[in-house]
């Protein structure tokens, strides 16, 4: 019997002890996910892949919470450009996020913009709806995301 008694006060005792460490774990667990980081990604889409891939990094990142894409400006001169962001927004369902495109200075060619036009049938390979002609300037863009 005075074993008995032992036992249920040990057991009793982990009980509690395990109940008060789970609280303890509760209350001091990790600590609050910062509020995510607001980006505008500035680009000279075209050049290369690097940008195609950060552009998509930071899709990823704000999937995960961890920042906000505000927009999307363009230093490259082409009127592929824009319409390549466009279509990568899209692809990650925020085709939403403006994108400031460049009119002057030099145009440069790129091997990989023309995928944006690339159709199957009558439909756009990777869909878009900026019209170059009708988007900011992207320096007007980059001063009016900074102001708000």
């Amino acid at each position: 019997m005075p074993h008995t008694i032992a036992l249920r006060i040990s057991l009793a005792l982990t009980i509690m002890l395990a109940l008060e460490q789970d609280s303890f774990a509760q209350s001091s667990g990790p600590p609050p996910k910062p509020a995510p980081v607001k980006v505008i990604f500035d680009t000279d889409m075209g050049n290369d892949v690097d940008d195609a891939l950060a552009l998509g990094m930071l899709h990823s990142l704000q999937s995960r919470g961890d920042c906000e894409l505000l927009a999307v400006t363009l230093t490259k001169n082409h009127p592929l450009a824009g319409r390549f962001c466009d279509a990568v927004n899209t692809f990650y369902g925020r085709g939403e996020i403006p994108i400031g495109v460049r009119r002057t200075g030099e145009r440069e060619d790129s091997k990989f913009l023309p995928l944006a036009v690339v159709k199957d049938g009558d439909k756009l390979r990777y869909p878009h709806k900026l019209d170059p002609d009708t988007a900011p300037d992207a320096v007007r863009l980059l001063r009016q995301i900074l102001a708000k």
